[in-house]
């Protein structure tokens, strides 16, 4: 009987051990769970991150769509203004021509009138 004593003693540390273990695959189960949990949140917060950097390309592909749109128009308006600038300055430099030559034709007058009342006054 001392053989089956023994046996049964080292049947016993066995399921001892086994016990422990069983115990610590027990609480590496209850870890693994909570980081399932946290790992499940994170992917929560990725998806909120996923949606909010969706909703922001849209608003900067909007913004730049806009911003193409002003920038050729502000191009249409100094092309515009260019165009306007130049006829505006020819119309100007034939101001300045004609205007030379009114002062020479006021001078030309002036000139003569003056001949005139010469030539008219007895002296």
């Amino acid at each position: 009987m001392q053989k089956e004593d023994q046996i049964i003693g080292m049947l016993g540390q066995i399921a001892g051990r086994l016990d422990k273990i069983e115990n610590r695959l027990d609480k590496i189960e209850h870890r693994l769970d909570n980081v399932e949990t946290r790992l499940g949140n994170v992917e929560h917060r990725l998806d909120g991150h996923d949606t909010k950097l969706d909703d922001h390309n849209q608003m900067l592909r909007g913004l730049l769509a806009g911003q193409e749109t002003l920038l050729q128009q502000l191009e249409e308006i100094k092309i515009s203004n260019a165009k306007e600038f130049g006829e505006l300055k020819d119309e100007a430099f034939n101001q300045a021509a004609q205007l030379t030559m009114l002062r020479d034709d006021v001078w030309a007058n002036r000139t003569e009138i003056y001949r005139m009342k010469r030539g008219a006054d007895p002296q």
